[in-house]
């Protein structure tokens, strides 16, 4: 499997596709339906077989959102314990998820931030640390009209 497979590459599986040799199936996997050319997608029979696991809901209502209830909200965080990166990432996800809830619009920049939040958070950054800009931003968004 490659990240990515370029147009020659996929033209030439269509071609395969459109004429199979006999009792031959083909399992295709990937990332993103967009990385496949469209008359691909048209002769394949598509099933995402993900789970979707419930986020944890965070302890901070977006909607009442002030600098006490960040500060006692990371606070808290902090002390927590948290056994892996993967459960850091998902209470980044749960921020996410949250802000998307309460239909609050992230421009591109915003969700960059988020990209850098996630990023910074495999290279063991303290949780607190990467929420904290996530969540001013949220603040000054919030009380810019």
């Amino acid at each position: 499997a490659a990240p990515s497979y370029g147009i020659e590459a996929q033209n030439a599986l269509l071609k395969i596709l459109e004429e199979p040799p006999n009792n031959v199936c083909f399992i295709m996997f990937a990332k993103s339906p967009n990385h496949v050319l469209a008359t691909i997608k048209s002769r394949l029979i598509k099933e995402d077989k993900r789970q979707k696991i419930p986020l944890k809901p965070l302890d901070l209502d977006l909607s009442k959102l002030d600098l006490k209830d960040i500060y006692a909200f990371l606070k808290n965080l902090d002390k927590e314990n948290f056994d892996s990166r993967e459960n850091q990432r998902e209470r980044i996800e749960s921020l996410l998820e949250s802000i998307n809830r309460h239909k609050i619009p992230l421009n591109e920049q915003e969700l960059q931030a988020f990209d850098l939040a996630i990023k910074a958070n495999s290279s063991y950054y303290k949780l607190s640390y990467n929420l904290l800009p996530l969540l001013l931003s949220l603040l000054s968004k919030k009380k810019t009209p």
